[in-house]
């Protein structure tokens, strides 16, 4: 192992750092502080550099992580969502509530069929959307986190948002209306 991969502590690498196999009773409340500030530090790190827009809920729908290629995609300041209901920040039309929200609620992964209507500063953005359900040791929902697959865009060089998405010409967008009803699920949505 090389030597720049030690941590002043003496820790080498993932095992070391995240999941020592020394018992949890065994260890200080030191070692116990730093693999929990390891674990918030790899889920942060994965969401924010993630290359395609993430965020994720809480259990309250509230919006606690959105990474920049969300702000990017959705032309919205980060510090903007962060703090915000899902719902009231998105507004997604015809939905009652954005993907992760439905997603921490049910407790089921789903990857979206149907395309939804985003509003943007600069017009709309068609998108479908993956989420995955996040729970606590007990197993109980405490959130999700949401991905939604960019596709490629133009800015516009008035306002430098990115030009809002359309569903390809071949295929036309499926939208659920005005029910409020979570999105129907695919079958590849199904936990494994």
């Amino acid at each position: 192992m090389n030597e720049r991969s030690h941590t002043p502590n003496g820790a080498r690498g993932y095992r070391d750092r995240v999941e020592s196999d020394q018992p949890d009773d065994e260890k200080s409340a030191d070692q116990l502080r730093r693999e929990r500030d390891e674990w918030r530090h790899l889920f942060t790190q994965l969401i924010e550099g993630f290359p395609e827009p993430m965020f994720a809920v809480d259990d309250d729908r509230v919006l606690r992580y959105f990474n920049e290629a969300a702000a990017t995609e959705y032309g919205r300041d980060r510090t903007e969502a962060i703090g915000t209901e899902g719902y009231e920040f998105f507004g997604t039309e015809g939905e009652s509530e954005i993907l992760a929200e439905t997603v921490a609620r049910t407790g089921e992964t789903v990857r979206e069929e149907e395309f939804r209507s985003v509003p943007t500063p600069d017009g709309r953005l068609w998108n479908r959307s993956m989420a995955v359900a996040m729970t606590d040791l007990h197993g109980d929902g405490i959130g999700a986190v949401e991905r939604t697959p960019s596709s490629p865009t133009s800015s516009s060089s008035a306002t430098g948002w990115p030009t809002p998405r359309r569903p390809s010409p071949r295929r036309s967008p499926r939208r659920s209306g005005n029910s409020g009803r979570p999105p129907t699920k695919s079958r590849d949505s199904r936990r494994r």
